[in-house]
Order: structure tokens, then sequence, then C-alpha cells
């Protein structure tokens, strides 16, 4: 019988410690560079018209909504750093399709609920989705990633979309990503950085970075001696070494071939990828038949089952299936 890694290996998997770094980083580079040019890239490196100069003023305060993977939060954040008044839901389109009106209706009754709190007459809008930006803080929705169900949000002014509902006056639409880099300069204090990063790796993962403007020669105009923040749709690059196990999870995807760093790394679709490595597994006879026969059967697998298992961790008032799966030592060791 096959030990674990010959499996692995024949499947195209690549352990850490064997990955060539230095050229995974070599393409990363390669592809940023593509993309600033718009030169056809995975990379989509979309300007954002948003800089990190200057101070964000102190005692300022906004009504902000976060448009994440698996929830939605509406609250009041203020400088210095407070948070107020948050409420989470679902976001629109996780648990079945949505059409228009129901998906931004869903934020036009947050908006209204923040429009009661004092001292608040500014909206931001995270929105962790690729989309690209306006020079007015707007966003026009490129696609939906993390398996969110609304197509006719796609091709969508999402910003001017929402104040038709609202009656807003402005609204500032920003990246999650890209807020997330903001955030490091809100609480900068009195210290200096050279520059700053914004990482997301949770339900989906991306990348922003404050790029010179001079570097990005795919827009015209730009003043050379200034800089924006780059959102660089970093879930979306397709020169990682991929096994077998990710081509399938891939496959089963409403997306296939679109966003295939995230698919491989990010919550929302390891569980998917763990689920395929256990049925070929089991095919290869790496299990016992009782194993075999109930992973067969399986049609899906949360990533937080996924995960507690592999790190031996039992979640007070969760079921895990594959606890149940995998009951026989043996099973679980393997």
């Amino acid at each position: 019988m096959k030990t674990p890694e010959q499996f692995l290996e024949e499947n195209g998997f690549v352990a850490a410690a064997d990955l060539d770094r230095a050229a995974l980083l070599s393409a990363f580079i390669s592809e940023m560079e593509k993309g600033l040019k718009g030169e056809p890239s995975s990379l989509m490196m979309i300007p954002t018209f948003v800089g990190v100069n200057g101070k964000i003023p102190e005692g300022s305060s906004a009504a902000v909504l976060d448009a994440g993977g698996t929830n939605f939060r509406g609250a009041i954040v203020s400088i210095p750093p407070k948070i107020s008044d948050k409420q989470n839901q679902p976001m629109p389109g996780t648990k079945g399709e949505v059409d228009e009106e129901t998906f931004y209706n869903a934020f036009a009754s947050e908006v209204k609920r923040l429009e009661g709190k004092p001292s608040c007459k500014k909206l931001g809008w995270c929105f962790s989705y690729p989309a690209e930006a306006t020079k007015d803080l707007d966003a026009k929705l490129v696609r939906w990633t993390k398996n969110i169900k609304a197509p006719a949000i796609v091709g969508q002014f999402v910003g001017k979309e929402l104040l038709k509902r609202t009656g807003g006056e402005g609204i500032a639409v920003v990246n999650d990503t890209v807020a997330t880099l903001l955030a490091a300069k809100a609480t900068e204090g009195d210290k200096t950085y050279s520059s700053y990063i914004g990482f997301i790796l949770g339900t989906g993962t991306n990348t922003a970075y404050v790029e010179k403007n001079k570097n990005i020669l795919k827009m015209a105009g730009l003043d050379p001696e200034g800089s924006m923040i780059i959102n660089a749709e970093s879930g979306a690059f397709d020169k990682a070494p991929r096994s077998k196990f990710d081509d399938a999870a891939d496959a089963k995807t409403g997306n296939p071939g679109i966003g295939l760093l995230e698919k491989m790394i990010a919550g929302a679709y390891l569980g998917g990828v763990g689920l395929e490595i256990y049925k070929a597994a089991a095919k290869e006879g790496l299990f016992s038949k009782e194993a075999a026969s109930a992973l067969g059967g399986l049609g899906a697998l949360e990533t937080m089952d996924f995960d507690n298992f592999c790190a031996g961790f039992k979640k007070e008032g969760r079921d895990n299936v594959l606890d149940t799966i995998f009951a026989n030592p043996d099973d679980a060791k393997m």
C-alpha cells in the first residue's frame, strides 16, 4: 500500500518544504508588472485612486458597511479606532441566488439603521469582491467570488445603486484589502513607515500595496511624483503549482478557472479541496472499507470541520462528520 506521502506526490501535491519559493515569487512579480502595464495577466492590479499621504483626522467618524464573503456588517467607526453599533447579517447571495432589489435592500436597511446615530454624516462601503475603482470612489463589480450568487449586480456601480435606494449624498466604496491597508495607516500614531501592505486570508484572499504612479503604465495622465494603493486581486494568481485535488475542486465551483490561488488556500474552498483528497485516498485503498464507503456518500465538507479534524480540535456543540467517518484510529492516523 502507498504511503500518504507517495499518494500526495503522485497527485501533484507539493509540500511546503519542497516549494521553489524564489521561482514562485518571480512569477508573482512578473504578473504584477504585466498587470500594471495593462498586458494580459492573472493579476488585475486595479488602481484605486486612494493614497496614504497625510494623517486621518482625529475625532472623525463614519457609518460603514462591510460586505464580506460570509457576513455583511454595519457599524459606526471612529478615529481614534473605535467600533460601535455593530450588527452582523448573512451576506446576500450566500444562501441562494438573490435578485438586484433583494441584494441592495439588505444594505439600504442597514444604512437607514445607522443614519439615526449621532455625528455620522459620512458613509463608507468595504466591498470584498473584484471591482474596478473610479475616481469618485465608486466601484464597478467585475465578478463575484466566494460563491456569492447575485448575477444581476455584475457590471453595476454598486455605490451609485445603493444611493438610489437610500437617498444619501455620497459614498466611498473601497476593497476590503485596501481598507485593511488604510486601517494600518489610521493606527500608526506618531510612528512613520516607508509603506503599507494590506493582506486578507479568510473566506477569500487578496493583497493591496502602495505603488508609484510612474509604474502604473496602463493609466495615462497620473502625476508621476505621486502614488496610490493598488488592489492586486491576488486571489486570481494562476502560476502556483496545483495538485489534482485543486483542479477537481475548482471544476465543481460556479466559476472554474477563476480565482485559482484563492481556491487553493481560502476558507470558502478548502473544505472542497479536503474532500477531494479524502475521496481520492479512499479509492487508493488508504482507508478502511467502512471509511471509504462513508466518504463516497459525503457530498460536501465544511472548511471548519476539515480544519478542526486536521488540528485534532473538537468544537463544543458542533458534531464533525469526519470524527464519525474516521472513528477507527488507523483511519484517523492515516
